[in-house]
């Protein structure tokens, strides 16, 4: 951010009351058990009614924003839809 505030690019105002974190392992390191372990989470989660996973995270895989907030609207619209 410091950078971005260098170059006049943002207003430093607007990080009074932010907090920068450094997250180690931030996304899933695969390994040969990854696929049964998520295959478990999933089952678990499943137990759900009212849970549904979307995201990087959920899938377990890395997505792009633009498909991230496709997948989020296709979801909130097939609410929508089937309430009618």
């Amino acid at each position: 951010k410091d950078i971005l505030i260098k170059n006049s690019l943002i207003e430093k105002s607007i990080f009074n009351k932010s907090k920068s974190l450094r997250m180690l392992n931030a996304y899933p390191i695969l390994t040969i058990e990854s696929q049964s372990n998520l295959e478990k989470i999933n089952e678990y989660l499943d137990c759900f009614v009212n849970l549904i996973s979307i995201g990087r995270n959920a899938q377990f895989e890395y997505l792009h924003t633009h498909h991230l907030f496709k997948t989020a609207h296709d979801k909130i619209s097939s609410f929508s839809t089937s309430k009618k």
